[in-house]
């Protein structure tokens, strides 16, 4: 009888477990699906190839094969290109109420017409909350990131040792679409050619962005952006901070477009180590010996009385013509952006 009882218990609990699997199953389903009508309504292009259902007993799981997605003209002048040959989704019996996203092996992303992206992570998982409709909002972490341009010879240019990115969306009335993201990365390693004035290796780079956008019409990217910049779009910086050899920088500014279609704006900088910075940047041709020795003897009157040689400034700047000034000192000379076709 005892035997019997034990036995009855174990197939109830098992038939409780498929059954829950089920469901998540169901679930993970259902937020694929209402994600992907979310995006076909908002004009993107969706192809995914075979979708193959598991995970039971801990849970369900789904395995995207071949997944493509496009658009994203009417926020981003040039539209967002992403492509993952295997995307897996799942869900936990200990927490029902969150979809995983994985993307595995390589992946590639190209943004506003600019030259495609292709990375790679030993872990690089997405998070969203479900109850939340719509689901307008995720959460990504990556562990040792590397990625490169597409048509480099390598693609592992860049390796990061971790990686935190929050993105969320809302529609406004003025605008279609508002956009905040925030990124927190450590151990950024840039290609090690002797090319980097301030060393090969960013300590810390953390980011918040918004960027609010109108529907954009047409598909020539350079029209997208002249409607962008006419309608008055902005991305507010509003907050880098960032370490990189000598140099840390704490950064709000505002950026637009100007007539040429070229980033200008201005902002606030509070910069330490500032002394070292110029004279790195000098020795590796960034800029000349002497606009080092300008820019140090001008920030040298802004430091308080009394204060350190090199103390932390609190700095305004300005992008405009492609030429980054601080205060009345040109800095250095940026590379024009081309807008090309969609």
């Amino acid at each position: 009888m005892r035997a019997r009882t034990i036995l009855l218990a174990v197939c109830v609990a098992i038939g409780a477990d498929l059954a829950a699997c089920r469901l998540l199953a169901w679930r993970a389903h259902a937020a694929f699906d209402q994600w992907s009508k979310v995006m076909t309504d908002q004009g993107w292009s969706l192809h995914t190839g075979k979708v193959i259902e598991d995970g039971a007993p801990f849970g369900a799981r789904l395995t995207v094969r071949g997944l493509t997605i496009a658009g994203g003209h009417a926020m981003v002048p040039g539209g967002i290109d992403f492509h993952s040959d295997r995307v897996v989704l799942s869900i936990g019996l200990l927490s029902p109420f969150r979809l995983t996203v994985e993307p595995q092996g390589p992946q590639r992303f190209r943004l506003a017409g600019l030259p495609a992206v292709v990375f790679e992570a030993d872990a690089l998982t997405a998070s969203v909350k479900l109850w939340r409709r719509p689901l307008d909002s995720i959460d990504i972490a990556a562990l040792s990131l590397a990625g490169g341009l597409q048509r480099s010879k390598n693609h592992q240019d860049v390796r990061v040792e971790s990686v935190q990115l929050h993105l969320a969306a809302s529609r406004g009335f003025s605008a279609r679409t508002a956009a905040q993201v925030s990124v927190e990365a450590h151990g950024v390693q840039l290609p090690d050619d002797g090319r980097w004035p301030l060393g090969a290796t960013i300590s810390r780079i953390g980011v918040d962005v918004s960027l609010a956008s109108p529907a954009l019409s047409g598909q020539d990217g350079s029209d997208q952006a002249r409607a962008w910049r006419d309608w008055g779009g902005a991305l507010a910086l509003q907050r880098l901070d960032m370490r990189w050899g000598p140099l840390t920088l704490q950064t709000e500014a505002r950026l637009g477009l100007d007539d040429k279609l070229q980033p200008a704006g201005s902002g606030t900088a509070r910069v330490a180590g500032w002394a070292p910075t110029l004279d790195a940047l000098a020795r590796g041709g960034t800029i000349t010996q002497g606009v080092a020795q300008t820019a140090k003897a001008v920030l040298g009157l802004m430091a308080p009385a009394g204060s350190e040689a090199d103390a932390a400034l609190s700095l305004p700047f300005t992008l405009r013509d492609s030429t980054l000034s601080v205060g009345q000192v040109p800095l250095m000379r940026l590379g024009t952006l081309a807008w090309g076709g969609v």
